[in-house]
Parts: structure tokens; C-alpha cells; sequence
């Protein structure tokens, strides 16, 4: 069983609100199109149980299971989030059946959720709450103790780089003359002293607006932490692309996305247990 975390969640202060950052079009068009399509692809429709870490107020969740998922749990830190999630079901009568829950636990020491055995286990924006290399195995471990043999990890964080420190600065550069573009002002905050990432601070502009503290680790870090933790199957990351309808229905917008090199975007991670024989 998860264990809940004594210690306060940032997005306890934030509850609901979160819900507003799902109509900005980086989100509702781009995100959940690209997470739709590689989901579908791992889930083995009507059959799959799935484990949602990380789940806010329950939108990924409750779209995995109209996506194709047997059934849902999802966890999060923020007892406030989860009761937002828990309410939005009882509301839409998606808990009717048993087959979505809620629960409130820290990803840092997750231990067995109801019993484990899960077909997969999703991270949206889960990866770079972990501050160091040492959170991060600790996030995998949690992952891996909750997946069957042949389970996958699917996730989704920011782009990984190796050198982080070109990277933020062609990133800040672009972003200096585009600040609320994309609905998302992101700003490196201050450089790790381990040297693998950065600090982030980022600015929702919705209605009212809240910031998130996160964190950016090297590429390489993601990798030695699933390995750390025993993940040893296949890993593939994926980077999110535009849909061609989206993009035709605002071609100035999406091409300005397009030309920002590094994306400003984020990527998908498939990790597979070793025993695993299934290909992403």
C-alpha cells in the first residue's frame, strides 16, 4: 500500500486550480494527442490495470481509462489534488463501477499499491520532481515494485539534454521575447551543485495564475537512475509532435513552436521491465 507523505505539497495551495492549465493549447492539442497515441499503443484494451503516479486531479486518469484501461489508481502527494480527483469522478460517475480510486501517497516511498501487479504505471510530469540522481532511482524503484514482468513505465518530462547548460541558454534566449506564448513561462532558476540539472520555476498564465517548482536532470541521469533501480528493459524516449490538424488550424502559431530549436516541448519515456518481450 502507498504511504502518505507528512510533508506539505506546493499544490495543496493550488487544488482545482490546476484544471485551467488543461485548456492551453501546448496541453489540451498538442500534450494529450501525443499521449494518446503512444498510451494506446502500450495498453491491451479492456484488460490493462493501470497505475497513474503523479495524477493531479485525475485528467490523465480518467482519460487512460476511456482510452482503453480495465481499471485505474491513481496516487498523488497533494491531499487536496486528490480530493479534487475524487470528487470530479463521484461527479461524472466514473467511480461508479469500482473501476477508478484515488489515493494520496509519496511517489519517494511508494512501497505496494493495492497489491501491485500493475500492466503499467504512468508518470505525466512526474520525473522532474526529482531533485537529484538519488530521488529519481528512488521514483523507479517505486515504479518497478509496482509492475508486472512484462509491464511498461510510460512518462512524460521535460526534453532531456546532456548539456543542460546550452540548452537553458537557447531556451532563455528564445523565451526572453516570447514569455506568455505558450501559456508557460519557464525560467532556470539556479544550477544543481551536483551539476546535473537545474532548478525550475514555472508560471502558469491561466485564470487565476500559480507557479511550479521542478526540476531539470541531464539525460544521462534518466537513464543510470532506471538502470539504478532495476528497469533493464527497452527505453525510448519520444519527442511530442504537433498534430497535422492542429497545426493547419493555426500554422503562424505552431510554426513559431517549430522553430524554437531545442523544442519547447516535452518527450515520452517507455521503460520496460528486462523480462519484457513486448516492443514500444
Amino acid at each position: 500500500m502507498s504511504t502518505e507523505s507528512t510533508k506539505p505539497s506546493q499544490y495543496d495551495s493550488i487544488g482545482a486550480q490546476y484544471d485551467a492549465i488543461k485548456s492551453l493549447p501546448i496541453i489540451k492539442e498538442v500534450e494529450t494527442a501525443n499521449f494518446r497515441k503512444y498510451a494506446v499503443e502500450l495498453l491491451a484494451s479492456g484488460k490493462s490495470r493501470v497505475l497513474d503516479l503523479a495524477c493531479g486531479t485525475g485528467f490523465c486518469s480518467e482519460k487512460l481509462l476511456e482510452w482503453g484501461a480495465a481499471s485505474m489508481t491513481g496516487v498523488d502527494i497533494s491531499r487536496n489534488m486528490i480530493e479534487v480527483a475524487r470528487a470530479k469522478a463521484e461527479q461524472s460517475g466514473k467511480d461508479a463501477d469500482g473501476r477508478l480510486q484515488y489515493q494520496v501517497g509519496d511517489v519517494l516511498n511508494l512501497g505496494i499499491v493495492d497489491g501491485g501487479e500493475y500492466d503499467m504505471v504512468t508518470g505525466v510530469w512526474l520525473l522532474n520532481y526529482a531533485s537529484s540522481r538519488e530521488e529519481l532511482t528512488q521514483m523507479y524503484r517505486g515504479i518497478r515494485a509496482n509492475l508486472k514482468p512484462s509491464g511498461h513505465f510510460f512518462g512524460v518530462c521535460e526534453e532531456p539534454q546532456e548539456d543542460l547548460d546550452t540548452f537553458v541558454r537557447q531556451r532563455q534566449l528564445f523565451l526572453g521575447g516570447n514569455r506568455r506564448l505558450f501559456g508557460l513561462e519557464t525560467e532556470y532558476t539556479e544550477r544543481l551543485a551536483s551539476g546535473n540539472g537545474y532548478v525550475m520555476e514555472t508560471w502558469a498564465h491561466v485564470d487565476p495564475p500559480f507557479t511550479m517548482r521542478t526540476y531539470h536532470l541531464r539525460k544521462s541521469i534518466i537513464i543510470e537512475a532506471a538502470r539504478a533501480a532495476g528497469l533493464e528493459g527497452h527505453c525510448e524516449m519520444r519527442r511530442m509532435e504537433v498534430p497535422e490538424e492542429v497545426y493547419v488550424k493555426d500554422k503562424d502559431y505552431w510554426a513559431l513552436y517549430d522553430s524554437f530549436t531545442p523544442k519547447f516541448s516535452t518527450i515520452f519515456i517507455a521503460v520496460e521491465r528486462a523480462e519484457s518481450t513486448r516492443p514500444f
